[in-house]
């Protein structure tokens, strides 16, 4: 009687049969590899179980239920965000806060405006608006001469200048993307 040529895989190391082996060696050898790997699914099997256990997944909810409330809620402005003058703060672009103090400066000739200030007519004159502004630049320009017709010199929204008409009117103008706006509220 022949010795069995021994061949196993490469993984487990489980027997396989041989075309040259007897049929009679063959079968021990095939059940064995077949116990193997029986042994190997159980294995498997049991760390599955193990790692799916109701305490494992109780507490990867906890950790995911944490998570979740711990982000922040949808902003709605003037519901759990504040707003500023009613100006909502969500969107894009700046939202201008002036200064509680700034300087006015009272005026009686024509003059050169300088950015964040305030001017107050007491004549007819030109005030020429700063000449290189950026976005939320201002100027505050007060008319309290009550006969004044006067003139803000600059690039103001809708041409070159602008004239002052209205006695003892007060308002902002501020810069915005290409030209000066007037803001009167």
């Amino acid at each position: 009687m022949a010795t069995p040529i021994e061949q196993t895989t490469q993984a487990y190391s489980l027997q396989l049969p041989h075309p040259s082996n007897n049929l009679d060696d063959d079968i021990l050898r095939l059940r064995e590899a077949l116990q193997g790997i029986d042994t190997a699914l159980q294995g498997l099997a049991t760390g599955l179980a193990r790692a799916a256990t109701n305490e494992n997944m109780v507490a990867g909810m906890s950790t995911l239920s944490t998570a979740v409330n711990g982000k922040q809620a949808t902003l709605v402005s003037g519901n759990n965000i504040k707003t500023i003058n009613a100006n909502s703060l969500l969107g894009t672009g700046d939202l201008l806060l002036m200064p509680k103090r700034f300087s006015v400066t009272r005026i009686q000739t024509n003059t050169q405006a300088q950015i964040f200030q305030g001017y107050e007519f007491t004549a007819s004159l030109d005030l020429t608006l700063p000449i290189s502004p950026t976005d939320g630049d201002w100027v505050l320009v007060i008319d309290r001469s009550n006969t004044t017709t006067a003139r803000l010199i600059g690039n103001v929204e809708g041409g070159t200048n602008f004239e002052i008409n209205v006695k003892n009117a007060a308002f902002f103008v501020i810069y915005k993307t290409t030209c000066w706006r007037a803001i009167v509220s």
